[in-house]
């Protein structure tokens, strides 16, 4: 149920919500109706934000203090970060260190 306000419950909507609107780009071209890709692509970052705000919520009321530092800004000078572009990298980090891990 989607007014379940458990953080479990909104990670699984929010990934579900994730899901839709990735597996829509997937599938779209946007040299046809750029205006939708720019739609979508805006919506992909306003879910990805999510699940990584839910994420982070998950994580500092498991683990909290034991947490590994994630600081983007010593890796990454401040000419090439955009708004949310640690909230991506943090993203694309952090599912390519958890298939390292299932590999």
């Amino acid at each position: 149920m989607r007014d379940d306000k458990s953080l479990l419950a909104q990670f699984f909507y929010a990934d579900e919500d994730l899901n839709i609107v990735a597996s829509e780009l997937d599938s779209f071209d946007g040299r046809k109706d750029p205006e939708r890709c720019t739609t979508l692509v805006n919506q992909l970052r306003q879910a990805q934000d999510k699940v990584l705000t839910i994420t982070n919520a998950i994580m500092d009321v498991l683990i909290g203090d034991e947490r590994a530092n994630r600081d983007f800004r010593v890796k990454f000078p401040e000419d090439v970060l955009q708004e949310n572009l640690a909230g991506q990298l943090w993203f694309g980090a952090e599912v390519g260190d958890r298939q390292g891990d299932i590999l």
